[in-house]
């Protein structure tokens, strides 16, 4: 485990991986895909991870999440990954193994080749202890693998100058050997050794990258082979994992755990964040979540300002007013259109002797702007105000940066910041609540706090240095530290980063210091340490590759850029994910400074809904368009008319929530003749009717009518589940349904192939805010009886769907359909003007669609049920049954979900009803299952064995709608969603 990196003092011990194998399991230098083949283990191996020269169909594969634990002993595996997918790949690299042409990269010496292998054993596994008669365990040492990675990075480069292979055929035959290395470490069976799997999956990932740097890798112009397989997994820190408990008991928010997991896709940078110590004293996280952290929100009932850190439980000295009528003078002054700065003197002999003097910040003026996270007590809600202690503190602060910047630069030897913060340089903003009965008065405070914050941007923008003050980061020192540790201290567990105030003040400064307990350090030059170190460890390189992610996400180019191009919302929304205000209505006013939209607007109107609506106009307005991909992102839109489709945050919490990002999560699909799921995205355009979209879809309408019911009053709507309640559960979150050209889908519920975490579909706003909308479907409402309530649905296809097996669809309630009319949105899409049907829809809820030709059997289970479907509900019996048991079924369990009105003496004639139509479905299921050929095999493919006596509940689950679907092809209709 010494191959992967780790911070100084790290919080628990480090594992240690054993090494399983006796003297003749060793490394047999052949070809490495085949391995499993010549140590009859094929059966170990999935069927798409087989060469294909050698596929074994004939040897089952043993899925060790179906076979029984005792049917291939643990050790079994741990051998024969020891052996093979990590020395064998280690071997592959080195050139030692068998090539191509049946010789090894070393040339025809054998004894060479040998000699190689021996050096590989001989250094990289322990001995038995001797000073120990029980410790006969010996253990691979991950700090030899590391030292002869540059001997293979220096080998990639070796086989390409000299070409004893010609380099693509080497590259690819690399990248598969990678490819089956991730593959197999996805299907390790419950008890593996973890520390081995995390050794094989860092040799993996370091190998990975070492290809990708590669001069022979970066000459393809062509066919460059894929190889950033995700070898970190998504359960390293699952929950129930010791290593998650492990981390929370060290201080980790669990929101920052999914944040993490989120953003980081090396295995060298979790492994590493899973030492850190996050201890705070004081710093509780019992009521956070998976999304979000509340410990970072303030209650301006309760909060006070904190003192001095260093001197917190003993200073007792009173807070310090600035001079607030020079700050407003500065502020009015409309010939210096400017803001206040303060010079900050006396703090050398104590706070006793502070004392501050408001400034205009003019030409020539240099000064310093604090970034801070209000919950550490810097901020004042009440009055513009700090402990006397705390403006002392600041004035060191800004001294030690000055002793910083002299030293990195001896010209700035006279160099004296000013200071700017906002607790004390923003006049507090006036409440309805203030004492003052004056209006004017009240209006004149508002007009100064508008003026102030409407140069925030001006003001982190033109700081000589921008300082972050964050107690997560103050707490701990940054003398002899590793520059790994400090930054990943900084952007992965930091409060700071999760604050959406400080995103825009740390996006606007000119350069970048963050405050650790004892020095400050500079963002932009701790980074640049960090690329050095990788150049000698290859396991800083992997660090680097992440947080250069982050540092983009901060220094987004895009968020200042002019003009704003149509691409503008997806690039910067990934800066927004996991952000967090404490005041709702704060979030579209950061998001307008941050774009640089106009402030006033948005502070005409004090309602979070009011803000977010004016948003979205400024947005359009900024960018001519809005991306199509909104629609299938918000899960809690706006009320007003028209903006159905708008969120009412833009602050996500995820990936799979990220609003303008793509939706990559699934398998790819060889036929490329699914025209439907690959057309490329337009933009959209906002009218007052809803958002308009010109993306292909679908139709679904019921194919079969109920007809011949006794009662007279359930209409074709109300027969759409006309089975519910045949057996026990709230509806099947999947479905099957077929087109006009008999194509195949699965439609699935996108909340439960994601889980709760994700959101529910649109929660009722009225849970939100005051007023609900007409449009808004309950958090509680099954996807089957989301289908239940309308007649006539639409499915509009998402973006990123290009050869995919499942892709995100929206579900939509088809409300009218204007007549034809000309495409108002053609001019904004440089389309053709021509004639275009407009769809008005109600957005319901996401969906997974999958095209069933991509596989097979489930194709065939698909047909053969709506087969059955068809058969009890076209049949004269099966239809009387239906009619019955909808009918009673409204009697005995009442019209409605709210009020039961059971009627008299039909309990007993509903339930033999009920019997009766499920020997009619089960009768019906029986011969199919007798008489279709191969649909015994596919039902145990893809439902599993043991399937016979319950398929029929299969028709009940997956066909209690027949819907057919009719293809929308891309710009034959506007979808006007809202």
């Amino acid at each position: 485990m010494e191959f992967l990196g780790r911070p100084e003092n790290p919080s628990r011990p480090l594992p240690r991986t054993t090494y399983f194998c006796c003297t003749e399991d060793r490394w047999d230098r052949g070809n490495f895909v085949t391995y499993a083949a010549r140590q009859a283990h094929s059966a170990l191996v999935p069927l798409n991870l087989r060469p294909k020269s050698q596929p074994d169909p004939k040897i089952p594969y043993h899925n060790p999440g179906l076979v029984s634990a005792d049917t291939i002993p643990l050790d079994i595996y741990h051998q024969l990954y020891t052996t093979w997918l990590y020395f064998g790949l280690l071997s592959e690299f080195l050139g030692v193994n068998e090539a191509h042409d049946g010789i090894t990269l070393q040339g025809e010496d054998e004894a060479l080749a040998e000699q190689f292998l021996e050096a590989i054993y001989t250094e990289f596994i322990t001995e038995p202890s001797t000073d120990s008669a029980t410790d006969h365990i010996r253990y691979i040492k991950g700090d030899a693998v590391l030292a002869v990675m540059g001997f293979v990075e220096t080998a990639l480069d070796y086989h390409h100058n000299k070409e004893r292979l010609s380099s693509p055929a080497r590259l690819h035959h690399l990248a598969e050997c990678l490819r089956l290395v991730s593959g197999m470490l996805n299907v390790t069976p419950e008890g593996f050794d973890v520390s081995l799997k995390l050794s094989i999956a860092t040799l993996g990932e370091t190998l990975s990258m070492l290809v990708h740097l590669s001069k022979s890798y970066r000459s393809l112009t062509n066919d460059r082979p894929w190889v950033n397989f995700a070898w970190k997994g998504n359960k390293f820190w699952a929950d129930g994992t010791p290593v998650r408990e492990h981390m929370v008991a060290n201080g980790w928010c669990k929101s920052d755990l999914s944040r993490a997991n989120t953003l980081y896709s090396r295995l060298q940078t979790v492994y590493y964040l899973s030492l850190l110590d996050r201890k705070i004293p004081g710093r509780n996280h019992d009521n956070c979540d998976e999304t979000r952290c509340v410990a970072g929100q303030i209650d301006n009932a309760t909060y006070k300002l904190s003192h001095d850190p260093a001197m917190a439980d003993i200073c007792e000295c009173g807070e310090m007013a600035v001079d607030i009528a020079a700050v407003n003078r500065v502020l009015e002054d409309a010939e210096l259109s400017t803001f206040p700065v303060l010079r900050v003197s006396g703090w050398e002999d104590g706070y006793e002797r502070v004392q501050m003097e408001v400034e205009a910040c003019t030409e020539g003026v240099e000064y310093i702007a604090i970034s801070h996270v209000w919950a550490d007590g810097l901020g004042n809600t009440k009055g513009n105000t700090l402990h006397r202690c705390q403006i002392a503190r600041l004035g060191r602060l800004l001294h030690a940066v000055e002793e910083d910047v002299r030293a990195r630069d001896p010209e700035e030897k006279d160099i004296k910041y000013r200071l700017w913060i906002d607790t004390l340089c923003v006049p507090v903003a006036p409440k309805d609540t203030d004492e003052d009965p004056l209006p004017e008065v009240m209006a004149e405070r508002r007009r100064i706090y508008h003026l102030a914050l409407g140069r925030m941007a001006e003001v982190y923008q033109s700081a000589a240095h921008v300082l972050v003050l964050d107690q997560t980061l103050s707490f701990f020192p940054a003398e002899d530290v590793h520059p790994a540790t400090a930054l990943l201290r900084i952007f992965a567990s930091s409060q700071w980063m999760r604050r959406l105030w400080c995103l825009q003040e740390g996006v606007f400064a000119q350069s970048l210091y963050f405050q650790f307990a004892d020095k400050p350090v500079h963002a932009e030059s701790l980074f640049t340490e960090l690329e050095l170190a990788g150049l000698k460890d290859a396991r800083c390189r992997h660090i680097a590759a992440d947080l250069a992610h982050e540092f983009r996400r901060l220094s987004n180019p895009h968020l200042q850029a002019r003009p704003r191009g149509p691409d503008f919302l997806e690039t910067i929304q990934s800066s927004l994910s996991y952000r967090a205000v404490t005041v709702p209505s704060d979030e579209p006013l950061c998001i307008a400074t941050l774009f640089g939209l106009s402030i006033p607007t948005i502070l005409s109107v004090s309602s979070v809904e009011d803000r977010m609506a004016l948003l979205w106009k400024l947005l359009e307005a900024e960018t001519n368009t809005i991306p199509s991909l909104v629609i299938f992102r918000a899960d809690r839109t706006l009320p007003e008319p028209g903006l159905g489709w708008a969120p009412l945050s833009l602050l996500t919490q995820g990936d799979n929530n990220a609003m303008f990002t793509g939706y990559t999560d699934f398998s790819y699909v060889k036929d490329d003749s699914t025209e439907l799921l690959s057309a490329p995205i337009p933009r959209s355009k906002m009218t007052p009717a809803g958002l308009e979209v010109l993306l292909p879809g679908m139709i679904l309408t019921p194919a079969i009518s109920f007809s011949g019911h006794d009662d007279g009053e359930h209409n074709e709507r109300d027969m759409a589940h006309a089975w519910d309640g045949l057996i026990s559960g709230n509806g099947e979150p999947t479905i099957y349904f077929h087109d006009e050209d008999n194509n195949w889908f699965k439609l699935s519920d996108w909340y439960a192939v994601f889980g709760t975490e994700h959101g529910g579909p649109r929660v009722p706003l009225s849970n939100i805010i005051s007023t609900p909308s007409s449009s808004s479907f309950s958090k509680d409402l099954s996807f089957c009886k989301t289908l239940d309530q309308c007649p006539q649905l639409g499915l509009i296809r998402s973006e990123d769907t290009t050869r995919m097996s499942g892709s995100l669809w929206l579900l939509v309630q088809i409300l009218d359909s204007a007549p034809l009319s000309t495409c108002s949105s053609s001019e904004s899409r440089n389309d053709t003007r021509r004639e275009k049907k407009k769809i008005h829809c109600r957005w319901l809820r996401k969906v997974i669609l999958t095209l069933l030709s991509t596989s097979p059997p489930e194709e065939l289970v698909a047909k053969t049920l709506y087969s059955i479907s068809r058969a009890v509900t076209t049949s004269f019996e099966g239809r009387r049954l239906t009619n019955e048991f909808y009918s009673l079924s409204h009697r005995v369990n009442g019209s409605n979900n709210t009020e039961k009105e059971v009627e008299e003496g039909k309990e007993e004639e509903f339930s033999a009803t009920k019997e009766k139509l499920r020997t009619e479905i089960k009768t019906a299921s029986t011969k199919a299952w007798e008489e279709t050929p191969w649909f015994a095999e596919a039902v145990e493919a893809t439902m599993g064995a043991g399937m016979e006596g319950y398929i029929w509940a299969g028709v009940v689950m997956r066909f209690p709608h027949d819907r057919l679907a009719r293809k929308v092809a891309e710009g034959e209709v506007i979808w006007v969603v809202d």
